[in-house]
């Protein structure tokens, strides 16, 4: 079974990130690629992992979204050096909607060691979530990241790709998943690793122009959302 949503985005010309500022639309849902519950949990790689680490929105150059838009995509993911921006391997990419799909039951699980180890931990989370609502839920539990995270925040550049980062620590379970990604006009399965936060946001903070940074990575105006 195959969700998805409309994802409408438009052109942006060179000369409008060359400019101060940038103007996105407020609470647009930011999705990381095609929502899709035919995905493939292929196990747990680690049950506690406290991320201490970077949340990146890779912006797309030449895409904005207007008035009519209802989500904006890029690629979001985290990364625990910005010396790995250019090792897609090292992502844990933002799986947008996780706990929805979790509750439609709607994955393929092999019925091995590791599909019983993951139904127990999906049963336990969604559980553990559900009876603590009023008081304490996951971070990102049943929420999205959007736009509103990006107002006045610092377009650094580099290798002509332009990031909103973010500073941020939470704990977290690490669970890989094979899901369908469309190239050259046929689905195929790619691996990601994704995060399932198990405790709510310890630090998040944009980061600042006077930071320490790899690569020569510089500034390149302010973006807002209005």
């Amino acid at each position: 079974m195959k969700i998805g949503m409309i994802m409408i985005s438009f052109i942006l010309t060179e000369l409008i990130f060359a400019q101060d500022t940038v103007i996105l639309k407020k609470n647009l849902p930011l999705l990381n690629g095609t929502i899709n519950t035919a995905s493939k949990l292929i196990e747990i790689t680690k049950m506690n992992y406290e991320f201490d680490g970077y949340l990146i929105v890779q912006l797309e150059k030449n895409k904005i979204t207007q008035s009519d838009t209802i989500t904006y995509s890029c690629p979001v993911f985290w990364i625990n050096s910005l010396n790995n921006l250019n090792n897609e391997y090292q992502y844990f990419q933002n799986f947008t909607l996780f706990s929805f799909a979790f509750k439609s039951n709607t994955f393929e699980i092999n019925k091995n060691n590791k599909g019983r180890e993951i139904l127990d931990f999906i049963k336990f989370y969604i559980n553990f979530n559900e009876a603590n609502r009023e008081y304490f839920t996951t971070y990102l539990y049943d929420s999205l990241l959007t736009t509103d995270i990006l107002d006045n925040s610092i377009i650094w550049v580099y290798q002509d790709r332009y990031f909103i980062i973010f500073k941020t620590r939470f704990d977290t379970s690490i669970m890989k998943i094979k899901t369908p990604k469309l190239l050259n006009n046929k689905y195929t399965y790619i691996n990601w690793n994704i995060f399932i936060p198990i405790s709510k946001l310890k630090y998040f903070s944009k980061l600042e122009d006077s930071e320490p940074l790899p690569f020569g990575m510089k500034m390149s105006g302010l973006l807002k959302t209005r």
